[in-house]
């Protein structure tokens, strides 16, 4: 049965400090031997070599003294082959995985620099032809439509920029799309780091900007010269996350369902969040809140 040697001691010490096979006809005439409670007197020990570097050594010890021969030095060395033969195999696949691995990623990160690119330069192309609108609902639909493009595009850069490129962190995402608010309003944002997976990174970008755009839109108190104040919050609560965007303006009316609104970009809202399997909820105390419960993970419930 195999015994353990702590390292650095026995004969198979020398193996390694020499670079040579030992054998021991009889191990109570040799000091190295570290006897255990089965008295083995004949050893036999060769190094693995890889690159006339030791990387391990074969120890064969038996009962019987003066019992291992020629053919036995000959089998250990052909099993000491192998195992060397067996290590670089070991070393030259996970050098190939790493290899394809690094590629593939190199590749991802060029995709997803791409496409933002790509999203940027269709968001540019709007924004030439919108100066040359003049009906106010128009310039203001495609100025909306514009901004869902920069907020899909912010994902990507996202992506590529940081350590994954399979998620992105909720919190500064949200940081970042809200970097550069509308004339007279002032930001509260309370985000917690959250990774997110990417299936779920674009639905929630848009969602996001939907109500960002709202709130910008209804979110004023009426008061002249007052700053409009929005609330952002991202808390993460195990499997799942709490998203809130907040508002301190009129609030919703009186009866009102936002649901059932009209507007594409409620109904964008509502039709991401049962993508999503999220709870969507609406709360007209004091302004308008929007909460949004979700899994964090694309297959959790």
């Amino acid at each position: 049965m195999p015994i353990e040697i702590p390292i650095g001691q026995g004969i198979a010490r020398s193996v390694v400090l020499y670079d040579r096979p030992e054998v021991v006809t009889d191990n109570r005439l040799d000091p190295r031997h570290i006897t255990d409670d089965a008295m083995r007197l004949s050893e036999r020990t060769v190094p693995l070599l890889q690159d006339e570097r030791v990387v391990g050594v074969i120890d064969s010890e038996h009962s019987v003294a003066g019992f291992f021969g020629g053919c036995h030095f000959e089998v250990l060395e052909t099993v000491a082959s192998m195992a060397v033969a067996r290590i670089e195999d070991g070393e030259h696949m996970r050098a190939a995985l790493a290899a394809c691995v690094a590629e593939k990623e190199l590749l991802l990160r060029e995709v997803h620099h791409r496409v933002k690119n790509n999203l940027q330069i269709i968001s540019s192309l709007v924004m030439l032809r919108i100066d040359r609108i003049e009906d106010p609902a128009v310039r203001r639909m495609l100025e909306e439509n514009v901004q869902r493009v920069r907020a899909m595009a912010l994902i990507h850069r996202q992506m590529y920029a940081g350590d994954s490129m399979s998620a992105i962190d909720l919190g500064a995402y949200v940081r970042q799309l809200v970097a550069a608010p509308a004339p007279d309003t002032r930001l509260l944002v309370e985000a917690d780091a959250l990774e997110v997976a990417g299936d779920h990174a674009v639905p929630l970008s848009i969602i996001l900007n939907e109500l960002i755009t709202n709130a910008i839109k209804h979110g004023r108190t009426g008061s002249a010269g007052k700053a409009a104040c929005m609330e952002f919050g991202v808390r993460a609560a195990g499997a799942r996350a709490l998203l809130t965007v907040r508002d301190h303006g009129p609030g919703i009316r009186p009866g009102t369902d936002p649901r059932l609104s009209e507007s594409l970009g409620l109904t964008l809202v509502e039709t991401l969040s049962r993508q999503l399997r999220a709870r969507l909820d609406y709360a007209g105390d004091g302004g308008t809140r929007v909460s949004l419960d979700f899994p964090v993970r694309p297959d959790a419930t």
